[in-house]
């Protein structure tokens, strides 16, 4: 490990949850149906080159796997991702 200490979570694999997704790249308009309740937060330019941030709720880890498989079918390199918690995400202010 690299000495992050990491806290667990008491959740089960069918609860609900919060998550931030970093890809490299874009992601195109007609793509974002199959997203889910996700939403593009953030993106550093429009070149397939540029970092996109997505957030939101899933349902399930189901539903997560889906997001993420969606994301490798239009390979899109997985920067990182982040369980927020269990509450739903806040839509970003504009």
């Amino acid at each position: 490990m690299n000495g992050k200490a990491y806290q667990l979570i008491k959740s089960d694999f069918s609860d609900p949850g919060c998550y931030q997704i970093e890809v490299q790249g874009s992601i195109s308009a007609k793509w974002l149906d199959r997203l889910g309740a996700m939403q593009v937060i953030a993106s550093a330019d429009t070149s397939d080159k540029g970092l996109t941030v997505l957030r939101g709720s899933v349902i399930d880890q189901a539903e997560l796997s889906g997001i993420l498989n969606t994301l490798y079918s239009l390979q899109l390199r997985l920067i990182s991702i982040q369980f927020l918690g269990t509450e739903p995400a806040e839509k970003p202010s504009e």
